[in-house]
């Protein structure tokens, strides 16, 4: 049972497979998919973001993105050569006419790969070169009572990375809005230094905005204002969603977005071990940990025993006492595909603080219908998992109502955790 203010909200994981298997064909019906899954957070992965901006060219301007460069970090971490040849990318990317070129480079020779079906590995790393100045992950948020407090960045190893970003969501700002946080910058990573002044925490989100932020394996560092392009103006988007109701107040609510290794069961358990610990020093003032992403695991792996170890709980089996059938592959077919056995990947978790309560009203996966002209083409090679909402602070226990001893107010009485909520809801 609840009191005060609440928020209903709906986030979603969706792997977007960058520009490869037949990008010019199935970008309109990935458009046409993400606007009927009509989800208020969107946590992408294999998207090409930063400069690219695969997901604003996707999404209506009233979303604020938050882009993870995650080869760009990964080849940072790397040292040496690897490390020179990230920060010198990032460098070329400050010149507007050599970011049109490489903007111009994705795209342009994965269809080349495709049309001669190159499959050997020369080809394959002609296309990770021209990828990895815009390849990782990234989320867009729509949420109108959404104040970004941080965002920072986990390297995971073999061009994987984890981003969380801490939303304080309430009507009012946070009440340390004027505190100037870490300022650690994507380029610091790079190599290139601290952007000059302090960021400002409890910032309310604007439609089309950029963010990146870098953060050491460790889990150090902040984050830091790259870009702004297609801002819905000093009002917000149209299209913005509020999501609060009932009293005033708020609360913090961190996003988490990952992609796991695709090969390793070992490195996915590794990767997700890491991810845990990251988190784990967030959790002492925080409603809820919402954990998306692309894990590349199914249900049977151990990294899922970790996770439930861990408290966090998957809005899927909650809401529906099972994962999903499937969510890779979605069944495109394309030159240079990936194949393998129809099974879910993709997932949405959340981890639940004492003194709150987060209900599911609703799981869905949407991506799994091909196009009407073709039978063969979808959105991606993956499903999107769509999970909504429901986050409440609860009601504290009135020990002496609850024993019947004392006066009730209303006839009501005390109550302590969840009852299991409502019917067609899951309480977490």
């Amino acid at each position: 049972m609840s009191n005060g203010v609440k928020a209903v909200f709906s986030v979603a994981s969706f792997n977007l497979r960058g520009v490869m298997d037949r990008w010019h064909e199935r970008e309109p019906l990935l458009r046409q998919c993400l606007h009927e899954m009509d989800a208020d957070v969107l946590c992408f992965q294999e998207v090409l973001t930063g400069e690219y901006g695969q997901e604003r060219r996707l999404l209506p301007a009233w979303y604020h993105v938050f882009p993870c460069k995650a080869a760009l970090f990964n080849l940072a971490r790397a040292g040496g050569l690897l490390h020179w040849y990230a920060h010198t990318t990032q460098q070329l990317l400050e010149f507007p006419p050599l970011r049109r070129f490489m903007v111009s480079l994705p795209a342009a020779v994965e269809a080349w790969r495709e049309r001669l079906t190159l499959r050997a590995d020369f080809f394959r790393t002609l296309r990770d070169l021209a990828m990895a100045p815009f390849f990782g992950n990234s989320v867009a948020c729509r949420i109108a009572e959404a104040h970004e407090i941080k965002h920072s960045t986990l390297v995971l190893g073999d061009w994987r990375a984890a981003q969380r970003i801490e939303f304080y969501i309430g009507r009012e700002p946070p009440p340390a809005a004027a505190d100037a946080g870490d300022v650690q910058a994507a380029a610091a990573l790079l190599g290139e230094g601290e952007l000059a002044g302090p960021r400002r925490r409890g910032r309310r989100l604007r439609g089309g905005g950029e963010r990146d932020a870098s953060a050491s394996s460790s889990g150090g560092g902040g984050a830091a204002e790259l870009q702004r392009a297609g801002s819905s103006g000093s009002d917000g988007g149209a299209g913005e969603r509020a999501v609060v109701s009932g009293g005033a107040g708020g609360f913090k609510v961190w996003v988490v977005n990952t992609h796991l290794d695709h090969e390793h069961p070992d490195n996915r358990q590794r990767q997700a071990s890491a991810v845990c610990d990251w988190m784990q020093p967030e959790m002492d003032d925080c409603a809820a940990v919402i954990l998306c992403g692309d894990f590349n695991g199914n249900p049977s792996e151990p990294f899922h025993r970790e996770l439930r170890r861990r408290g966090y709980v998957s809005a899927h089996l909650a809401r529906h006492g099972h994962e999903p059938r499937g969510t890779w592959p979605t069944g495109i077919q394309a030159p240079l595909m990936d194949v393998g056995k129809f099974e879910c990947l993709d997932y949405v978790y959340v981890w639940t603080a004492r003194d709150y309560e987060v209900k599911v009203l609703a799981a869905e996966v949407h991506g799994l219908q091909p196009a009407a002209h073709d039978k063969t083409l979808f959105p991606s090679d993956h499903a999107a998992i769509k999970a909504t909402l429901e986050v409440s602070r609860k009601l504290p226990v009135n020990l002496q109502a609850a024993s019947g001893s004392g006066p009730r107010a209303g006839g009501g009485t005390g109550g302590g955790g969840s009852a299991g909520g409502a019917p067609g809801q899951s309480s977490l």
